[in-house]
């Protein structure tokens, strides 16, 4: 047919991750997105990303397992041990 594609798309499920260092160790335990750790933390986010231009830059539906709310409870619960 001779057409060569311009462009990909990948749509995957992939909500549970770990943080690792520079030589690719874990800085942190696996997480996985099927627990309480990001309750509440949709409301936190909207408080810093006004909720229309998180989905602009994004396109992500608004649920609470996804990525930046998980990232953002390691965040809210790293500042909390630090000031223990």
């Amino acid at each position: 047919m001779g057409l060569s594609p311009e462009s990909i798309g990948i749509d995957t499920w992939v909500v549970d991750f770990v943080l690792l260092d520079e030589w690719n160790k874990p800085l942190t335990d696996f997480v996985a997105y099927r627990d309480s750790r990001t309750d509440g933390m949709m409301d936190e986010v909207f408080k810093t990303f006004m909720k229309e231009r998180l989905y602009l830059e994004t396109g992500i539906q608004f649920q609470k397992f996804n990525t930046i709310y998980q990232l953002y409870s390691i965040k809210q619960n790293f500042l909390y041990a630090a000031l223990q």
